[in-house]
This record gives structure tokens, sequence and C-alpha cells, in this order.
């Protein structure tokens, strides 16, 4: 009898007990955002593929949302180039906020930590920047089927070190990231 209880007690802690510190639960990690009111699943992408819908934040992410990130919408649109489409903002400290999406070359990309982190939320999330020399910049991004997603700090003004730049824009990522999975 004891060893029955024993084995309904470890089968339940296995399908319903949560996870150990630290980790997350993969049934609860998310798939994918809303853009646009659609589905974009996380995932790689071929940035040499021309027939992509390609992700434009500037249109596809309410103010709503972008606002409750930390931005200050509207944000200025700064065009799109070689089907990146990027909107900014200049903050009151001297630095600049970008978010990116569409056909980044993440082979060029330098993470400052392991090639591809998975956050506390469960997002696959990539920290760094496009050169790993570059003092003024940090980027957070994650992959879709539909490009990559992008938030860059830029900032001349400060003596800051890269790293603080890096958690803000994953900062700024991650609640993006939390409120587009949320959109549905």
């Amino acid at each position: 009898m004891r060893r029955l209880l024993a084995a309904l007690l470890t089968l339940l802690c296995v399908t319903g007990c949560s996870t150990a510190p630290g980790q997350t639960n993969t049934a609860e990690q998310p798939e994918g955002i809303y853009l646009s009111g659609e589905f974009v699943p996380f995932g790689d992408y071929d940035p040499h593929d021309h027939t992509i819908d390609w992700i434009n934040p500037c249109e596809e992410i309410p103010e709503e949302v972008l606002r409750e990130a930390g931005l200050e919408p509207p944000l200025e649109y700064d065009g799109t180039t070689a089907e990146i489409s990027t909107c900014s903002q200049f903050n009151d400290d001297g630095s600049m906020t970008s978010v990116s999406g569409g056909r980044q070359d993440l082979s060029r990309f330098s993470s400052l930590e392991n090639e591809s982190k998975v956050d506390a939320d469960g997002f696959p999330v990539r920290i760094g920047s496009y050169s790993p020399d570059d003092p003024v910049t940090c980027s957070a991004l994650i992959s879709t089927t539909r490009g990559a997603l992008e938030v860059v700090i830029l900032d001349f003004s400060t003596p800051k070190k890269n790293l603080e730049r890096c958690e803000n824009s994953n900062a700024i990522l991650q609640k993006l990231l939390t409120l587009l999975g949320d959109l549905r």
C-alpha cells in the first residue's frame, strides 16, 4: 500500500509540481506573439527568403503595448531598409531606443553570453550586438518565423557599461513579448 501511495505521489509531482527555481515549465513557455491580430510563432527564418511578410513593429505593435513596455509612442518611423523596419525614440538621457523587425542576418550577431538564452519567462532571447567591440549599442532580439523582433539601445552620451544597455534592451523586449503574447 505504501509503495502504491509513493508511486502515486511521485506521478502527481512529475505531472503537476512546479519546476525547480531558475527553470521554466516547458508547458507554460510561450510559443509566439500576436502582431496585427495574427499569431507569429517563435522559430527560425531564412534571411534570404524575400517572400516572407517581414515583421514591421512600427505598424504592427499597438501604441498602448509600446507605452506599457516603457516606450513613448508614437515612435519616429526611421523607414525600411533591406527589409528591416525600424522606429525609434530619443530618450531624455541622450540615448536612443529603437524597435526593429525583419530580415536581420543573425549569423552576424555576437551574443554577450550564450548564443541563445532562455529567460525566466521562457523566451529564447539573444542579447548582444552586431559588433563584439561596439561600446555604445546593445540589442535584445528574438527570432520568429517572420524575422527577428529586436530592441536596440544606442547611447553615445553616457559612459554606461554595455551590460547595462543590454539589461535595459532586454527588459523592454521581455515586456513587449509578454504583452504581445497576451493579445489573443
